[in-house]
Parts: structure tokens; C-alpha cells; sequence
């Protein structure tokens, strides 16, 4: 049986970080910051205030180093309660990210001084629920909308 010392790790870590809403996920990758680490972020909740503030306590020379895209679908009230607003874009915006950066660079070409956060799963799945009542807003039973969004979600995180 082979030891764990003989093993060929792979170039890149793939990590899956969870954990509470509130609970310093995204306030604690000023570790990475610090570390040298360029930070690429798909910002889904609008939530980075955390990071922010730390890195503004910690290491504001680094601040630079940390690139975002905020995605969100937009909403508007409705007797059903609160409603994507137009087309929801959310979903297919955050796959296109994953392709093409904002500033023409290819993720899957970044070196292992990247990092990409995709800043949160739950965001992602109102996303791609979103999107999948959009793509099919005729269906009788809401339970079929349900499928194709968990596969938009699983196929996305495998690209990852």
C-alpha cells in the first residue's frame, strides 16, 4: 500500500468552504490577502463589507489584489410576494464568469496565485431557481423547476 508521502497532489486546491450565514467566511480571506494571493470574487449576495473592513484593518497596501463582480437578480413586489423583475440573469452571468473575466482574462488560465471565491452557494441556487422558472414559467407543478436548477447548480460547481 502506497503512503500518503508518495502522493502526486494535484497543481491546484479545490476547497469548498461552509459554514452559518454571519459565521466569517468571507471576513477570514484576508488570509489569503495577506498570504499574496489575488483574489477573484463572484460577489452573488452582495456581501463583502467583511472582507473589506479587514483588509483595510490588516493589509491595505493588498487591497488592490482583490477583483469582484457583484451578480444579482433584480426584484419587484408582487401579490405572490417578492418576484424576479425582468429576465433573471444571475445564473447565466455567473457561468460566464467562470469563461471570461471582466477584464478579458480566462479563469481557467490563472495561475496558482489565484484565488476564485464564488461568494455564495445559497445566492446561486435563487439564481439558478430563477432561472429555470424563467426558462420554463408554463410548468403546472413548481416541483419541475426544481431539477433543471439543481443541475444548472451541480454543473456549474463541477466547472469549477
Amino acid at each position: 500500500m502506497p503512503s500518503l508521502s508518495d502522493h502526486q497532489s494535484g497543481e491546484f486546491v479545490k476547497l469548498l468552504y461552509a459554514g452559518d450565514s454571519g459565521s466569517g467566511k468571507t471576513g477570514s480571506l484576508v488570509s489569503l490577502v495577506k498570504a499574496g494571493y489575488k483574489l477573484r470574487i463572484i460577489d452573488l449576495d452582495n456581501g463583502l463589507d467583511a472582507l473589506v473592513n479587514q483588509v483595510k484593518a490588516q493589509c491595505p497596501d493588498k487591497i488592490g489584489s482583490i477583483s469582484y463582480e457583484t451578480v444579482r437578480d433584480k426584484y419587484k413586489s408582487s401579490p405572490q410576494g417578492m418576484i424576479p423583475s425582468g429576465v433573471p440573469r444571475g445564473m447565466v452571468k455567473t457561468s460566464n464568469l467562470l469563461d471570461k473575466w471582466e477584464d478579458g482574462t480566462i479563469p481557467s488560465q490563472w495561475g496558482q496565485d489565484y484565488v476564485l471565491v464564488l461568494d455564495s452557494l445559497t445566492a446561486l441556487g435563487k439564481w439558478s431557481l430563477n432561472w429555470a422558472q424563467a426558462m420554463n414559467p408554463s410548468f403546472k407543478d413548481p416541483r419541475l423547476w426544481y431539477g433543471p436548477a439543481q443541475t444548472a447548480v451541480e454543473n456549474l460547481t463541477g466547472n469549477l
